[in-house]
């Protein structure tokens, strides 16, 4: 009627009453004065097809964005599992899938399908079937028969075809299904789109929790740090606690192994008493990092026969980490009883009381890590008992003819045993290389004299011979090591030990040089005079030796 083009669809039912969509289009034109309609039928129906699953991705699309939302406010990661696996069943209809996260050596099941039985999965380890394959190269699979890859281990020989993609480096997420050839590249494409929300908001979960727990736990030991220690208190600060008992504990000599042994050393020891206090302590207890070697443990509900049991069970168990440096700490009680007492003033005495105890115990902590040192060094050294007795004896006959006082006869006497000190933190291969050292290993073997100087001096009952270690090596010439230092400016003791042990040495023998006869060795260290030897001492060791 009103003479232009019409096009519509319509939807033609077939005789088999199948429905076929179709486009027309309508024109009309005259012809010998009469009006005709010519209508052009076209089956539309792949191409409704195609718009309908265009709609319908559009729509999976959106839908997963609103899933994305959701998991942008998730707190924990077991919400953002749910999530995930709930969007992969009812979005993108997928009844059979799971999500695997890494756990020690293993890929353990996190969340599953409702069309998935629990005895369809199982954890497996990091390295093993098309998940592990998946978390090691990082790539997405589409797999068409499960049976033709010799990777898979699926929990059931039901499933046929799958999609594996990575969770970052933290997980694998699998789809699967009882047919061959059951997905497409678009389904991993929109999977791709799911799992990548969900990486991303595992990763920020993941970043938080670290941030969280650099805030409150101290990262050595595992424990709470200062900051949280005093919230805990805050909180447990209340009558329903009492009575609390407060335990400080200092750990002892720790500088005296970072000295020897380095502070790698140090904080294993700090990790080991960490740990100890954790087996010992109850879940209620609050155990924390006061300070650089300080522990803190507050016990509320606690009376102070249960504490001292505690301290007991913490001594006890501390002895059993021996290896390779004896470990010990000083530990002090605090009581409380009422309210009308302060926090503070608690902690307070058990600190003092700690204090008082490492007074106690220091010296015979310094003293079992000094035996446990020379017993070790004897062990890697190529020096025998006989040499270091050999050693004391001539010292001594040479001090008593000097006249020394009893307290310089005491360092005297100590440094043929202590004076390598230092070699405790000298490698093995080069204590007891057969041969000449390199350049290089000798450098790491001239820092023993300065190694063995902070050992003794960080030990009250080894101060007296701390300088003597220091310049056992130093020469008369001043040509000596650590300081290059000579004459007098080298201490008496040092002075007087480097003659005996070079007496000792080449009247004894070692592995690599032939022993002497004494007049021989006599001569050679009358010819070092003024040069490696003090002239004057040189002269008082003959005088020493003529009985010896």
């Amino acid at each position: 009627l009103t003479g232009k083009p019409m096009l519509f669809e319509w939807q033609h039912k077939k005789k088999d009453g199948i429905r076929v969509d179709c486009e027309i289009n309508l024109n009309t034109f005259e012809l010998k004065g009469k009006l005709y309609i010519q209508a052009i039928v076209r089956d539309i129906t792949p191409r409704k097809t195609i718009e309908k699953e265009l709609r319908r991705s559009k729509e999976k699309i959106e839908k997963l964005h609103r899933v994305a939302l959701a998991m942008s406010k998730c707190q924990i990661e077991e919400e953002v599992f749910q999530l995930t696996v709930s969007a992969a069943e009812e979005i993108l209809e997928f009844s059979l899938c799971s999500l695997d996260m890494v756990e020690g050596d293993y890929l353990v099941v996190k969340a599953t399908s409702s069309g998935l039985p629990a005895e369809g999965t199982r954890s497996l380890k990091i390295d093993e079937g098309i998940a592990g394959r998946t978390l090691l190269t990082g790539k997405p699979y589409l797999i068409d028969d499960i049976r033709k890859d010799q990777q898979a281990r699926p929990a059931s020989g039901e499933y046929r075809s799958a999609i594996s993609l990575p969770i970052g480096k933290m997980g694998v997420f699998q789809v699967a299904a009882k047919r061959v050839g059951a997905f497409h590249e678009e389904d991993l494409a929109l999977l791709e789109l799911l799992i990548s929300h969900t990486t991303e908001v595992l990763k920020r979960i993941k970043s938080q929790e670290k941030v969280n727990y650099m805030t409150f736990y101290d990262p050595l030991t595992g424990l709470y740090n200062r900051v949280r220690m005093d919230e805990e208190i805050a909180e447990i600060d209340h009558e329903d606690n009492l009575p609390m008992s407060v335990i400080m504990g200092d750990m002892n000599s720790l500088k005296l192994v970072n000295d020897v042994f380095g502070h790698a050393e140090g904080d294993r020891m700090l990790r080991n008493a960490g740990q100890v206090i954790s087996k010992i302590c109850r879940k209620k207890d609050i155990l924390g990092r006061w300070g650089g070697d300080e522990f803190l443990i507050i016990l509320p509900q606690t009376t102070s026969q249960e504490a001292r049991e505690v301290v007991a069970g913490i001594k006890k168990e501390i002895k059993n980490f021996g290896d390779p440096v004896p470990l010990g700490i000083s530990l002090g009680l605090g009581f409380r009883e009422n309210m009308n007492r302060k926090m503070a003033d608690v902690i307070s005495e058990a600190e003092d009381l700690m204090y008082r105890e490492k007074l106690l115990e220091s010296r015979e902590h310094r003293q079992r890590i000094v035996d446990f040192i020379h017993e070790n060094l004897s062990n890697r050294s190529n020096e025998s008992q006989e040499h270091f007795k050999n050693l004391h004896y001539l010292v001594q006959r040479i001090g008593r003819v000097l006249a020394l006082s009893e307290t310089e006869m005491e360092a005297l006497e100590m440094l043929p045993f202590l004076h390598d000190l230092g070699k405790i933190a000298i490698p093995e291969e080069i204590l007891k290389k057969p041969g000449p050292l390199k350049e290089r290993e000798w450098e790491v073997m001239k820092r023993h004299p300065e190694i063995g100087y902070r050992i003794a001096a960080s030990v009250p009952e080894l101060g007296m011979i701390a300088e003597g270690i220091l310049s056992h090596h130093e020469r008369w010439d001043g040509s000596g090591y650590p300081l290059g230092i000579e004459g007098e400016n080298i201490v008496l003791i040092a002075r007087i030990f480097a003659i005996a042990d070079a007496f000792e040495v080449m009247t004894a023998g070692r592995p690599w040089q032939e022993a002497i006869s004494r007049q021989e060795a006599i001569e050679r260290i009358r010819a070092g005079a003024g040069s490696q030897f003090d002239p004057w001492l040189v002269k008082m060791f003959e005088k020493a030796i003529t009985t010896y």
